[in-house]
This record gives structure tokens, sequence and C-alpha cells, in this order.
């Protein structure tokens, strides 16, 4: 793969258009607004995802599922405790625009991937993991934090989500002004799972992109 390949594949675009994408070709770096953040020859703004750097808070996660309430996506992550129950669980809150145009639509090659995955592996896959219900479970600790963009990957059957967040403060100051000094992203966690629960969990966001993107694509709505 070419340097240019590489670099292309690593940037990515931020809330000024419909979605986070790649960078296409032809267009080049004209401003650096801060070490994670660059605008390109056309005016889009997008992330360099190599320079995001690592979340210094690790959770590790056996469960994952999601939910859209009052008006915000909620990824959830458990660890099991004593039986039916669940030691802690982590929530991480993405807003509709956020869930959407980021998790989901940078997620669709990765997602159609693990689908491929399970598909060719499905005598190995957990029998018992369906029945357990674990957002039903009672919680010993719990935590609530919010990100608005996400980095997966995986490896075998061990995956990983980053979570970061760019301020809207940031956003709005460059929507209005062209003033970058507050496009800044923060790590927020980085969440350890196995990758089939990760596609559990892609699974159930592609129920609720359903539900929800006619609300993102008329922003009159929102």
């Amino acid at each position: 793969m070419s340097n240019k390949r590489r670099r292309q594949e690593r940037l990515q675009r931020i809330p000024a258009g419909p979605a986070m994408v790649v960078e296409q070709a032809g267009l080049r770096v004209v401003e650096r607004l801060s070490d994670q953040v660059v605008v390109f020859s056309d005016g889009t703004v997008h992330l360099d995802v190599a320079k995001l750097g690592v979340p210094a808070d690790v959770y590790d996660a056996d469960f994952a599922w999601a939910q859209h309430r009052h008006g915000v996506v909620r990824c959830f992550f458990g660890q099991e405790g004593e039986a039916g129950t669940l030691h802690t669980c982590l929530q991480v809150k993405l807003s509709r625009e956020a869930f959407v145009h980021h998790l989901w639509w940078n997620s669709r090659e990765f997602y159609e991937r693990l689908g491929r995955r399970a598909a060719a592996r499905a005598t190995l896959a957990d029998p018992g993991r369906a029945a357990l219900t674990p957002e039903s479970w009672e919680v010993e600790k719990r935590h609530s934090l919010s990100a608005n963009f996400t980095v997966m990957s995986h490896a075998g059957n061990e995956a990983q989500i980053d979570f970061f967040h760019l301020p809207p403060s940031g956003v709005a100051a460059w929507v209005k002004n062209k003033d970058g000094h507050g496009m800044k992203v923060s790590p927020k966690v980085r969440v350890l799972l196995t990758t089939d629960e990760l596609f559990r969990l892609l699974q159930e966001a592609e129920r609720i992109v359903t539900e929800i993107e006619p609300l993102v694509k008329n922003k009159d709505l929102l």
C-alpha cells in the first residue's frame, strides 16, 4: 500500500458534512487547525486518526448493548459479577448525529466484514449468549461519559473501541468564525471486548439507525 493511500485512509471528516469520510483523491491539506484536525482544499475539515492519541482509561467489558433514549444513543458495556448481576457498567452517550454519521457510517465496511466472519464461524459462537440479558441485571457500580467519535479494530476474537470527544464549542467557533483554536479532540476511553460482542453491538446499532436516521437527515426536526 502506498504512503498516499495510507494517508488517505487515516484522515476522516468531522461534522461539517454528512459523515466522517476518507480523503478524496485530488485534495490537499491547506491548513492544520490542531495536531488532529486539518482542512482540505475543498474546505472540508477532517480528523487525522493516526494522531488522535490513545485513551488513558481502559474498560474491560464482557457485554455490550445500545439503547436510544431521551434523544441520545447510549452504548453500554458491562463486567459480569455474581450470577445475574454486573459488577460495573460503563455508559457512553452519543448524540443522534454522532451515532449515525460517525459510529455507524464509518463502520459500514467493518460491520460487513464482521458479519462475514460471524457467518463463517457460526458453529463456534457461544450458544448461551443469546439467552443472557445483561441490560436488565442489577449493577453494583455505574459510570457515564460522552463522546462523538469512535475508532474500532479487531484481531481474531479480540476487539476494541476507542471513544473520543470533540467539543461542540470548537465546531461552532469554526463554522461561525473559521476559528480553529477549539478543534482539539480528547481521548475518553478504550473499551476492550470480544469481536463477537462488538458484532452484537453493531447489530443493535443497525436497528437503532433505522429509527433515528430520518430525524438526523431532516435538520428541521433536530
